[in-house]
């Protein structure tokens, strides 16, 4: 039995100890959170959309009702009174403005996951925002702003190029360096 629970225990350190390494719960948060915004800014976008098109009835009919018996009498006012808001106030510009925001906050969370998929794999930072961080952290970092073909690590593409940002190869390697000491 006591060779049994220092074997779960050696197992359970290995996972907190790779979930700390990789920032697994950091990233997860951030994700989490990304999506919850951007959830709600695609909803207030579609509800401005139904607004413009005027499709009301899709939500009085259809929508609200559904949602009503599943949170409280207060709550459901809440929100029939910020839809219907949003539906009396859809212009251009409002359409416009949370498309744009819906946009950027899905593309957080897109930019969150290959953030969070490159610490686990160990995979540089690449393309044109390697440059901007490189020039900001080190004045030798900024020598090798520019992509140069990859002698050390293959990254090919669907076209068959093979090239990779020398700054995050070499801003990775010192990293890895730093760590082994």
């Amino acid at each position: 039995m006591d060779r049994r629970w220092r074997s779960l225990k050696k197992i359970v350190r290995l996972w907190v100890d790779l979930f700390d390494e990789h920032k697994l719960l950091t990233y997860a948060s951030a994700i989490a959170l990304r999506m919850f915004i951007a959830a709600v800014a695609c909803t207030l976008f579609a509800l401005g959309i139904l607004g413009a098109s005027h499709q009301q009835q899709l939500w009085q009919q259809t929508i609200g009702p559904e949602i009503e018996p599943k949170v409280l009498p207060h709550v459901f006012d809440g929100i029939d009174q910020t839809v219907n808001r949003v539906f009396s106030s859809s212009t251009a510009g409002l359409l416009a403005l949370a498309a744009a925001l819906a946009i950027w906050e899905v593309s957080g969370i897109i930019r969150a996951g290959i953030g969070a998929l490159d610490e686990i794999y160990g995979r540089p930072i690449r393309g044109p925002a390697s440059r901007c961080r490189g020039a900001l952290r080190s004045p030798s970092s900024r020598q090798c702003s520019e992509p140069s073909p990859s002698s050390g690590s293959d990254t090919s593409r669907a076209g068959g190029a093979s090239r990779s940002w020398s700054c995050a190869g070499r801003r990775r390697q010192s990293s890895l360096r730093s760590r082994s000491r």
